[in-house]
């Protein structure tokens, strides 16, 4: 090995896809010296359903008119089915995007380097540097791809590696909220499907499938079956014989799927993914911050992990500028960030769990999506929840839930005993989450000796827990021994409900606000970076969104 040499930035950031990248450029834009290392040599194909449904992002990025160029159909509307409820519905005014990940990620990755940071491919972090006094994160040590090591010095260490982060193992930092997939996932890109401008996503019994078209003339199709029986849909034509079987027709002219799919080509392997966790971690601490995955991981569903990890990465930086005088603002802020990131990506967590669950919907899902689909203003409202225009816990609210179980009970489709008992189960699951938010459920370990701040400040894990391994080394949730005398036990977060409805596991107020999303973190801050008002001419001209104002009865 070469002998070490020692260099000195303001912020390291390690991880070079989404969250890294969009991280690096922000805050090199707001006059930080920045190094970003990336592990890989280049950026290459990753587990994900690759949608953007707030292009905003990548518009105040400055990275829109790139990825437009690589020729991905922006989406101005969404072909949706649950079942027979028909929620399709156009947004012209937020159209969507479906990139491929080794297309965006070398994208952002230039994009940062093009604002001003130090990019470094094929760089292994092999450790942090500690204050000897206060335990205070002030760098890292990493491994070139010529075996030189390096340490390099910074006020901030932000880890995006992941969700098997190296900087989360190197500072500790604990899990909570955990639960695992239902579903797997099994993917495929096809050559030659004349796919209408049109994201689409079918649930129809035990059966859920997404398709859209992406950059460079592909179209993805996957299907999300239980992971047990996820391994048989990797055999060739298995996910077009599924797609003509299940799928509901796609577009405003109802294609069908026999005829999309007669002359499509398919263009490489299918990819699957089965056993996944999904969590939250401590995401700040002395001197570093865990961003995009490395700090949150939600079922892939919804396919919200691409914006999130661009809307944070801004967020953060707008949070640390104003505090950069200093480390003990500048950890204060990192730690109102953390917090602010929970109350904004819970609802969603829970959400896309309940959505992502195995088996047919529960009755009363239905009566919802019935609702939902009787009114084109509720649909366009959920489109907003999608694009987080809108806040979940507003949508998914209360009232809706009692109003559908007063009309099931009313048209007598079930048995009244079957219907309440699963009304029950909703408000169980409802209040186990709000408990969780108050009390976290921890994983066992992962203590690190600096003082550490959870969701709720001050407030201790939960008991110990039995481990279990999983993939990657992350502990089963819902796994717990029997409570010692004396000791309480705290809820576990998944509930018992079956499909239950999203509930909100974090108090605060939330906003409507356009890009708000619930617990929106933005404030008058110099160092945020403007709002341009849309993606200006490459949205398809069309009428403001009627849910904009007023009402979305």
């Amino acid at each position: 090995m070469r002998e070490a040499t020692r260099e000195r930035f303001d912020v390291a950031v390690v991880g070079g896809r989404v969250a890294g990248s969009s991280a690096a450029a922000h805050l090199a834009r707001a006059g930080l010296s920045v190094l970003l290392l990336e592990r890989a040599d280049s950026p290459g194909e990753i587990l994900s359903t690759h949608t953007m449904q707030d292009l905003d992002c990548l518009d105040r990025l400055g990275v829109l008119e790139r990825v437009l160029a690589t020729g991905p159909p922006p989406m101005p509307r969404s072909t949706l089915w649950m079942d027979d409820c028909d929620l399709s519905v156009g947004h012209p005014e937020q159209p969507w995007l479906s990139v491929r990940r080794a297309t965006l990620d070398g994208l952002l990755l230039e994009t940062a380097r093009r604002a001003g940071a130090e990019v470094r491919l094929g760089c292994k972090v092999t450790g942090l540097l500690r204050d000897g006094r206060d335990e205070r994160v002030h760098g890292l040590r990493y491994t070139g791809p010529d075996g030189r090591e390096v340490t390099v010095s910074s006020r901030l260490v932000v880890g995006a590696d992941g969700r098997s982060s190296t900087v989360a193992k190197l500072t500790g930092a604990r899990k909570y909220h955990q639960s695992w997939n239902e579903r797997g996932a099994v993917w495929r890109y096809f050559e030659g499907l004349p796919a209408p401008p049109e994201f689409f996503f079918c649930r129809r019994g035990d059966d859920l499938l997404l398709a859209a078209p992406c950059d460079r003339g592909r179209v993805l199709l996957a299907v999300q079956p239980a992971v047990e029986d996820a391994s048989r849909y990797r055999a060739d034509g298995e996910i077009e014989r599924t797609f003509r079987r299940a799928a509901r027709p796609w577009g405003r002219d109802g294609h069908e799927w026999s005829d999309l799919l007669a002359h499509a080509e398919p263009d490489g392997a299918a990819r699957m993914v089965l056993r996944y966790a999904c969590f939250f971690r401590e995401s700040a601490g002395p001197g570093w911050v865990l961003l995009g995955d490395a700090g949150h991981v939600k079922d892939v569903v919804t396919g919200q992990g691409i914006c999130d990890a661009m809307r944070h990465a801004e967020r953060l930086t707008a949070r640390v500028m104003p505090a950069w005088r200093s480390d003990r603002a500048l950890d204060a802020a990192t730690r109102t960030w953390w917090h602010a990131r929970d109350r904004d990506a819970a609802p969603m967590y829970w959400l896309s769990q309940d959505m992502g669950r195995a088996g047919v919907s529960p009755a009363l899902f239905g009566s919802f999506f019935q609702r939902i689909a009787a009114s084109e203003r509720r649909k366009l409202r959920l489109q907003e929840v999608l694009g987080r225009r809108y806040p979940v816990r507003r949508f998914i609210a209360p009232y809706r839930f009692a109003a559908a179980i007063a009309a099931r009970l009313r048209s007598g489709a079930a048995p009244a005993g079957a219907t309440l008992r699963e009304a029950g189960a909703l408000v169980r699951t409802e209040a186990l989450r709000r408990w969780a938010a108050v009390r976290p459920h921890y994983e066992q370990g992962g203590a690190r000796p600096a003082q550490r701040d959870g969701p709720r400040a001050g407030q201790r894990g939960s008991p110990r827990v039995r481990q279990r391994e999983g993939r990657r080394g992350d502990t089963e949730p819902g796994r717990e021994e029997r409570a010692r005398p004396g000791e309480r036990r705290p809820a576990r977060t998944g509930g018992d409900g079956g499909g239950s409805r999203a509930a909100v596991p974090a108090a605060g107020k939330t906003t409507a606000q356009k890009g708000g999303g619930d617990g929106d973190d933005r404030g008058a801050d110099p160092y945020r970076a403007a709002r341009t008002g849309g993606v200006r001419a490459h949205r398809a001209a069309g009428p403001a969104s009627p849910v904009a104002e007023g009402s979305d009865e």
